[in-house]
This record gives C-alpha cells, structure tokens and sequence, in this order.
C-alpha cells in the first residue's frame, strides 16, 4: 500500500513540475509576443515617417522643375 502511496505522491509531484514548466513557458511567449509587436509597431511608424519624408523631397523636386521649366 505504501509503494502506491509513494508512486501516487512521485506522479503527482511530476505532474506539478511539467505544469510550472509550462506555465513558465507561456509566460515567456507571452513576453517575446509582446516585445514583436512592439517591435513591429516601431516598424510601421519608422515606414510612414519615410513615406512622409518621401513625399515631401518628391513635392520639393516637383516644384524646382516647375520653377526652371
């Protein structure tokens, strides 16, 4: 009966230890998950500022060859 015991109390300490390695391991997707994001909104407004500075030089070399022509 004791050998159960033990073999019961062996199981469930097992059990224990995978589930907070799992929740450890969520817990460390959830952080990367958030740290790309972050990484790709920093992105994207990287993208429209270069837009903006794009369009802007165009706009500026369309009104110089306006001005010679």
């Amino acid at each position: 009966m004791t050998d159960r015991l033990i073999q019961a109390r062996d199981q469930r300490n097992l059990y224990r230890q995978g589930f907070r390695k799992i929740e450890k391991q969520k817990n460390e997707l959830k952080a990367l998950e958030k740290e790309l994001l972050s990484k790709i909104e920093k992105q994207k407004q990287e993208i429209e500022f270069l837009k903006t500075e794009l369009n802007h030089t165009l706009y500026r070399r369309l009104v110089k060859s306006k001005r010679i022509n």
